[in-house]
């Protein structure tokens, strides 16, 4: 057989011709451009869903401080509303009772919050969210310290006034 001629039977069935080949190599480059832009589809959507559930976050995170923060308020105004109408006893029982409750709310969303950024973060900054718990714990404690103090002097002082307005039965 001379190079120019074309193979005959079932050895030509299996040679292709430039023309188709190129339509195959074209074909083939086709669908492997698709292939990539649905790749780049994904990705672009992944991101997109990553960026919705962390604003989600940020958002359920928000009404829970503003709604700690409503609380605290409003359990703050009944305590000022006990002081005026009561004694000072009951006002600062209903005073420590509010700022307790009012800290035990805030703590649970100081919480919800360090655990949605903890989620949030690269594991890199392990140290600071640690460090910045502790402090967050030790205000808390110390604010509480504060109350039990405020509270024992505002007892000894009724009690001393008690003491000055009903004095000891003389002999």
């Amino acid at each position: 057989m001379l190079p120019t001629e074309v193979p005959q039977g079932p050895i030509a069935a299996h040679v292709a011709s430039p023309e188709q080949q190129q339509q195959q190599q074209q074909q083939q480059q086709r669908q492997q451009q698709q292939q990539e832009q649905q790749q780049q589809q994904q990705q672009e959507q992944q991101q997109q869903q990553q960026i919705q559930q962390r604003d989600m976050g940020k958002q359920k995170t928000q009404v829970a401080a503003t709604e700690a923060t409503a609380a605290a308020r409003t359990k703050t105004r009944a305590a000022a509303a006990a002081a005026a109408a009561g004694t000072a006893a009951a006002a600062a029982a209903a005073a420590t009772a509010a700022a307790a409750a009012a800290a035990a709310e805030i703590t649970l969303c100081l919480i919800q919050l360090l655990r949605w950024r903890c989620e949030q973060q690269d594991e890199g900054d392990g140290g600071y969210r640690i460090a910045h718990y502790k402090q967050q714990q030790q205000q808390q404690q110390q604010q509480q310290e504060d109350q039990h103090l405020l509270q024992q002097q505002q007892q000894q002082q009724q009690q001393q006034e008690q003491q000055q307005e009903d004095p000891p039965p003389g002999p």
